[in-house]
């Protein structure tokens, strides 16, 4: 995925949202607050209530895709959870031609400090 999303999350926004383990490069999921909630929610105290009370401290952005990478959705754009981390730490996603990779392959390893931007060229020859 690149910045061609019509609306990329900001750093803030990320922050709000998740809080970053750093021994383990999870993700998990802060509580929320009824002003996080659009206003097409009738009622947001509840909804907000009721968020936190099934999501709140558990893995953020889990779903899987088939290689095992993990990723969600936020204000119905998806991301991948290496994105989220990524942001999380005030970069920018790539944009077209450049590729956030994992430096040792393994797509369930989303610590900050395994994550990096190759260009396109780098992505072919070592990251397919």
């Amino acid at each position: 995925m690149s910045v061609s999303r019509d609306r990329v999350i900001t750093t803030e926004e990320v922050r709000e949202l998740v809080t970053y383990r750093e021994e383990t490069g999870t993700l998990r999921w802060n509580k929320r607050t009824a002003k996080q909630f659009s206003d097409s929610w009738r009622d947001k105290d509840k909804e907000a209530q009721k968020f936190n009370a099934r999501y709140a401290g558990t893995r953020a952005f889990g779903s899987k895709y088939k290689n095992g990478r993990r990723y969600g959705s936020f204000k119905q754009v998806q991301y991948r959870a290496d994105e989220i981390v990524w942001i999380y730490f005030g970069n920018e996603l790539p944009e077209k031609g450049f590729h956030l990779v994992h430096i040792d392959k393994d797509v369930t390893n989303d610590r900050i400090e395994n994550l990096k931007i190759v260009d396109a060229e780098e992505f072919r020859e070592s990251y397919k």
